[in-house]
């Protein structure tokens, strides 16, 4: 008996309408009632229309205890008690009388305004047939369904993490009470600015103290908080890098950088996207091409990619000389010397080391005794100093000074002069002293006894005017002028 019962006061089914006329399921043909006690009841919201239906199919007969098999006539709903205030039940039937073997049903509809848990109690009572003419009845209680009031909305709710970094994402979580089902978020400074979504995720750009404000809403109304300066950004570190060097330096020198950052701030470099072990510092150093960054850590923990710089290791230049003819010639001939070319090559000829005015053509006509090379440079600046020619004059055909069996020549002389003598020692000491008497240099020679030695003077480093030479080979000293020009 009191199963059945149940049966009749779980039919309270999900079905929300707005009416307090039910209409019985018909397909149900289980006998039972929908739904039972342990779905429950839905939950209602204060100050809000609320409706819901239960669903019977009535037994035909049942077995009394110490009676036995009984014919139900009708099963009797006879009150129902504890339902919340603005809240009622009407049957299918006026009266609450569900006929044997029939499809009911009981609407409980209305607008509950108290919050609140409501436990329902069901009185009920079975008539039925016994023996096919003794008519029987019973009493019961049914109880296990409860109807829950909620209130409106207590708004509440967390993020994750509240301190970020620039373009850092923040995950927000609903926490509000009462079966909120809808949600409307504010959130200042944040990208997007606004959301409808229960737990959204937000992203912030600028550093700064941010607001979040939240609304709440269920049937029974809507809550708003706002938590001001809950979302913290902190700001990025500034920089960006420098050359201390060019973007484009010759091969052999080296590329220099330096991050510029704030106080505090750690470093790692880059190369593309490769990290480059132990670069660490603001500053660094390399002997290759490369696209080269940065990445920044503040004190705060914020972060930032500064770079890349395109940095770019220049070939030198080939840079040959050679000459066009004979390089040993007489006084007044003159031999061409010529340099590769390329496009976009510079020169500078250069005699010993000395830049020679003007000579900056691929090709050099050289007249004098003396080295020569030339320094190429390509569009970049870069540059290579070639080979060495050496020029000689070695024809007596320029003005001689000659005496105790010295000879000197060229004599003028402008950037060296070609000392010859006899000598009857296996060394010589070779002696310039200015006219004063001051001594301007000395050079040792070996030489082998009995002949005629010959030995080269360079004179670029004298100033012009008058020398003499003296020749010291140990058991005779010689002397003769020279004139430098």
């Amino acid at each position: 008996m009191k199963k059945i019962i149940v049966f009749v006061l779980c039919l309270f089914c999900l079905n929300n309408m707005m009416y307090s006329q039910c209409t019985p399921d018909n397909g149900i043909t289980d006998p039972g009632i929908y739904p039972d006690t342990i779905e429950n009841l839905p939950v209602a919201f204060q100050n809000a229309f609320y409706s819901t239906t239960m669903q019977l199919k009535v037994l035909t007969d049942t077995v009394v205890p110490g009676l036995g098999l009984v014919v139900v006539t009708n099963i009797q709903v006879l009150s129902v008690v504890g339902m919340p205030p603005g809240i009622n039940y009407q049957c299918y039937q006026n009266n609450c009388t569900f006929p044997g073997g029939s499809n009911r049903c009981v609407q409980i509809s209305g607008t509950a305004t108290t919050a609140g848990v409501y436990p329902i109690v069901v009185n009920v009572k079975l008539n039925g047939i016994y023996g096919g003419f003794i008519p029987v009845s019973q009493n019961s209680t049914v109880t296990g369904y409860t109807i829950v009031v909620l209130a409106a909305p207590v708004a509440n709710f967390s993020a994750t993490p509240t301190i970020i970094c620039p373009d850092g994402a923040v995950t927000f979580a609903d926490a509000s009470s009462n079966m909120a089902s809808s949600w409307n978020w504010t959130f200042t400074g944040g990208t997007p600015a606004t959301s409808t979504e229960q737990n959204p995720v937000i992203t912030y750009s600028a550093a700064g103290q941010y607001a979040v404000t939240h609304s709440a809403t269920n049937p029974a109304g809507t809550n708003s908080i706002t938590k001001t300066n809950y979302i913290t950004v902190n700001a990025a570190p500034p920089g960006n890098i420098q050359m201390i060097s060019n973007d484009s330096v010759c091969r052999g020198d080296t590329l220099k950088l330096m991050a510029n950052s704030s106080p505090g701030a750690t470093y790692q470099w880059y190369k593309s996207l490769t990290i480059i072990p132990g670069a660490s510092s603001p500053y660094f150093s390399s002997t290759t091409s490369g696209y080269f960054r940065c990445i920044v850590t503040a004190t705060n923990g914020c972060t930032k990619a500064i770079g890349p710089k395109i940095t770019k290791i220049v070939n030198l230049p080939i840079a040959t000389i050679a000459a066009a003819g004979p390089t040993t010639f007489c006084q007044g001939q003159s031999v061409v010397l010529n340099a590769n070319t390329d496009i976009g090559l510079t020169y500078q000829w250069k005699k010993f080391s000395t830049d020679i005015a003007n000579a900056t053509l691929p090709s050099y006509t050289a007249t004098q005794a003396g080295v020569y090379k030339v320094i190429t440079r390509n569009a970049f600046g870069c540059g290579r100093t070639s080979n060495t020619i050496q020029v000689t004059i070695n024809c007596r055909e320029g003005i001689f000074a000659a005496g105790n069996n010295l000879q000197l020549y060229p004599n003028p002389a402008q950037d060296f002069t070609t000392l010859e003598f006899f000598t009857t020692a296996d060394n010589a000491t070779i002696s310039i002293y200015e006219i004063t008497g001051k001594l301007v240099d000395t050079f040792n020679a070996s030489t082998l006894p009995n002949t005629i030695a010959s030995l080269n003077i360079p004179t670029a480093h004298l100033p012009g005017g008058v020398y003499k030479i003296q020749v010291d080979d140990g058991n005779n000293k010689r002397t003769v002028r020279l004139m430098v020009r």
